[in-house]
């Protein structure tokens, strides 16, 4: 004889159906909610980097504000594509470093006190905005000996995707002209080292561009310099 077959467990299997489809609906939840946030982000990136690109016309500077807009982004996104993307931004945004050449170094005039030099300087702009050339400075040397040291404010500006000739008139101080002596009576020109930089940026950006340029100095000019101390 047959045993008769055992009920089914109609409220559990009910129960278990119920979960699962409370499961579901959960998971289709946490799909929407990411699809719309991921929505939000790719949304965000166009506008901040479109702020973020009129930031760096309307300054003209270099040195972005890139950790303000990853902290921005941070609030709105969490994704690590999308913060590689803007760094990307950043990095293309970053400005690059002029190139200087030095043609030639001139002495000007020479007395007592000190040694004027014009320098002759011409820097390459490979941006796409101006570069302001503030300051000239350095140090005149004869073999290992200091002279002085000087500098001076050149007024020009370098255009972007450019080059300028820049001309710097510098009033060096002599800091120790006695070291002059062993050539004051020397029918040759005495060479001398002058090394330098240059300091070229905008208003938030200053890039330091070294050089070194060679001179002479002629019997007459040492004469000069050494009317009050030779």
């Amino acid at each position: 004889m047959a045993k008769p077959e055992a009920p089914r467990p109609v409220a559990r299997l009910t129960v278990a159906r119920h979960g699962l489809k409370l499961q579901r609906r959960k998971s289709v939840r946490r799909l929407s909610s990411n699809l719309v946030r991921l929505g939000g982000m790719w949304l965000s990136f166009p506008l901040l980097s479109l702020a973020y690109a009129r930031e760096v016309v309307s300054n003209g500077i270099a040195r972005l504000p890139r950790l303000h807009v990853l902290a921005a982004l941070g609030r709105h996104a969490r994704s690590p594509l999308l913060l590689l993307l803007t760094l990307g931004l950043a990095c293309a945004c970053a400005a690059k470093p002029p190139r200087l050449q030095p043609h030639a170094v001139i002495v000007s005039q020479v007395t007592p006190q000190s040694i004027q030099l014009t320098l002759d300087l011409e820097v390459f702009n490979d941006n796409s905005f101006p570069l302001i050339a503030q300051r000239v400075e350095g140090e005149l040397r004869v073999k290992d000996n200091l002279l002085g040291r000087g500098s001076a404010r050149p007024e020009g500006t370098v255009p972007a995707n450019s080059s300028k000739r820049l001309s710097a008139q510098l009033d060096v101080p002599w800091d120790n002209v006695a070291a002059l002596a062993p050539f004051a009576l020397s029918a040759q020109p005495v060479p001398y080292l002058f090394v330098g930089k240059a300091i070229i940026g905008g208003q938030d950006v200053h890039f330091d561009l070294p050089f070194e340029i060679h001179g002479q100095l002629t019997g007459a000019k040492l004469l000069q310099a050494g009317l009050k101390g030779l």
